[in-house]
């Protein structure tokens, strides 16, 4: 006599299994956020200024610069300067939102030279620096030439 076979149903077995996945996918992208931060949303890290520029004639200027606000994303924020030798920070952190830091202006020439600022997340952004010497555009007379005399006219009536 032939022994009985249990013969499984793929219905059967499928149908709960497919039930299920779609509900475990969603509790674990539910525990890991979904995707945005603790904050919630996400938030865009933005400063006061995209672009610093100075000029002085004849020279790159030295002294102090504008004050540069910081705003959005997560404090507390670090600041980078690419160009220690051509630029000062007045600190190296920003503790809030709102809070700010002023440049100082060495003397040296640059363009488009980058401050980054990063947020306790990790979003950047950067204020672009620039201190062109301008061309100085007026005359002095050369000591050669002979300067012209007021004339006054003798004779006549």
């Amino acid at each position: 006599m032939p022994k009985p076979t249990m013969k499984s149903h793929p219905t059967l077995l499928s149908r709960p299994l497919a039930a299920t996945l779609p509900v475990a996918l969603l509790a674990l992208l539910s525990a890991c956020g979904g995707g945005g931060n603790e904050l919630g949303g996400d938030e865009t890290l933005t400063l006061s200024q995209s672009e610093v520029s100075v000029t002085a004639i004849g020279t790159c200027y030295a002294g102090s610069g504008p004050t540069v606000y910081v705003y959005g994303g997560r404090p507390p924020y670090t600041l980078y300067n690419s160009l220690p030798d051509g630029m000062a920070l007045s600190s190296a952190q920003v503790s809030d939102s709102g809070g700010s830091f002023t440049i100082q202006f060495k003397g040296v020439c640059m363009a488009s030279m980058p401050i980054t600022v990063s947020d306790d997340m990790g979003r950047i952004t950067s204020v672009l620096v620039s201190n062109i010497m301008e061309e100085d555009t007026t005359t002095t007379p050369d000591p050669t030439t002979p300067v012209p005399t007021t004339a006054s006219r003798t004779g006549g009536r």
